[in-house]
């Protein structure tokens, strides 16, 4: 939940993150879930893709139509998202 939500937030604001993945999630001590590297995260456009294209993030987290060049948008993040919980729930990478 609080992985969805902070995604949320960084969306409303207009910012994809282009790399969710389990390196990039801490937990603080006080249980709190931090979205970490912002490094390439980029702005999105009216139209809700990013404004700058290519290739970017980890491959194993990248969207399908990320892998074939295609720009991302916050659909690519939560898509991310989905491969982080199945490796969580799955217990294997």
């Amino acid at each position: 939940r609080q992985l969805a939500s902070g995604l949320a937030a960084a969306h409303a604001l207009g910012v994809i993150h282009r790399d969710i993945k389990p390196e990039n999630l801490i937990v603080d001590p006080t249980g709190q879930l931090k979205i970490m590297d912002f490094g390439i995260a980029r702005a999105l456009h009216a139209g809700g893709a990013a404004a700058e294209g290519g290739l970017s993030g980890t491959p194993g987290y990248l969207a399908p139509e990320q892998l074939v060049g295609q720009t991302g948008d916050a659909r690519s993040d939560i898509y991310a998202v989905g491969v982080v919980l199945y490796e969580a729930l799955g217990g294997r990478r």
